[in-house]
Order: C-alpha cells, then sequence, then structure tokens
C-alpha cells in the first residue's frame, strides 16, 4: 500500500507543477498523468537501451511489444489517476503534510525525476551513437 502513496505522491508534486507553472490553471491533473507516462515509458526505452548497449545486440524491430506496453502504460496511468479522480483524495491528504516534510519528500520526488529525465538523454544518446557505429 506505501508504494501506491509513493505513486501518487508523484503525481501530487508533479500536479502541484503544472497548476504552478500554467497559465490558466486547467488540466493540471492530465498534464500531470501524461508526465508519469514519458516517465515510466522513459525508463522501460532506457533499460532496453542499456540491455542493447552491453550486450552488444541489435535492437529489433518490437512493435507489437511496444505498443502492448505502452497501452498497458497508459491505461494503468489512466485508471489510477484519471478515472476514478482517486487522485482528489490522495492530494487532498498531502495537502495537510506538514511544510518541512512535503519540502523533503518533493526534493526527493524531484531529484528522482531529474535523474530518470538525464538518464532517458543519456541512454538515447548513447542508442543514437551506438546505432550510427553499427
Amino acid at each position: 500500500m506505501k508504494i501506491i502513496k509513493i505513486y501518487y505522491y508523484f503525481f501530487y508534486q508533479l500536479y502541484k507543477f503544472w497548476e504552478w507553472i500554467s497559465y490558466p490553471k486547467f488540466w493540471s491533473d492530465f498534464k500531470a498523468t501524461v508526465s508519469i507516462i514519458f516517465l515510466e515509458i522513459g525508463i522501460i526505452y532506457s533499460g532496453i537501451f542499456y540491455y542493447s548497449y552491453i550486450t552488444n545486440t541489435k535492437l529489433e524491430n518490437t512493435n507489437i511489444l511496444e505498443i502492448l506496453i505502452g497501452i498497458l502504460i497508459i491505461g494503468l496511468n489512466y485508471f489510477s489517476f484519471i478515472h476514478l479522480d482517486k487522485w482528489k483524495e490522495y492530494n487532498a491528504e498531502f495537502d495537510k503534510l506538514p511544510k518541512k516534510k512535503n519540502i523533503i519528500y518533493g526534493i526527493i520526488v524531484w531529484v528522482i525525476i531529474i535523474t530518470i529525465l538525464v538518464n532517458i538523454f543519456t541512454s538515447g544518446h548513447l542508442m543514437q551513437t551506438y546505432v550510427l557505429e553499427m
């Protein structure tokens, strides 16, 4: 159950980010969901890229697998966040956290998000140079 709370806290932080950065403030829940989907797909692809690089294997055309993974991730996030609006309950709960605790948790979440983004771009660059060498 704790992993679900962590997942919703990631959503909460991204939701607050989109609320802060967007004007007018609308669809922040959708933007946060799309952000999480991007991060999850990026983690999967960077893992595939690193595996391909380490094992020195060429990536084969895996359109069916990519589509299934995409549908699974999008479906999971749709039902987790948008469909039932359960995120509103969690957001209200997280808003009640002490400010200091919320700041510390927020820093941890944003360090993880930045690490994932750096990893996505690094693996993409690595694969681009690796593919060009083949």
